[in-house]
């Protein structure tokens, strides 16, 4: 889709909700932002390994800094949706959230 909207010239802005994952594929952000991508909701989940683990999610929170400096640098605003209060959160976590 992204290579049809960059062939044709579309001008288009469009978001997304997507999983950390593309967040780390150098190759998909620069096609999705030439085609006009602009923000995406990625659901981080968790707080700490532990309370991700404890409801069987995969993502891994040291990742996260470098998933949102990934799509900042193809000018992607993210905003990341969190659990708070899983297993294994308390307050030290709450903290270091920004």
């Amino acid at each position: 889709m992204c290579e049809a909207i960059v062939r044709a010239g579309i001008d288009l802005k469009w978001s997304v909700q997507t999983s950390m994952g593309n967040g780390n594929d150098p190759e998909l952000l620069d096609i999705a932002s030439r085609a006009g991508l602009t923000f995406a909701f990625i659901g981080f989940e968790g707080l700490s390994r532990k309370g991700l683990l404890s409801v069987n999610k995969k993502n891994r929170p040291g990742a996260f800094k470098s998933v949102v400096a990934n799509l900042h640098a193809h000018d992607i605003v993210v905003q990341g949706g969190f659990i708070v209060g899983l297993e294994g959160d308390d307050y030290e976590h709450l903290l270091n959230l920004g």
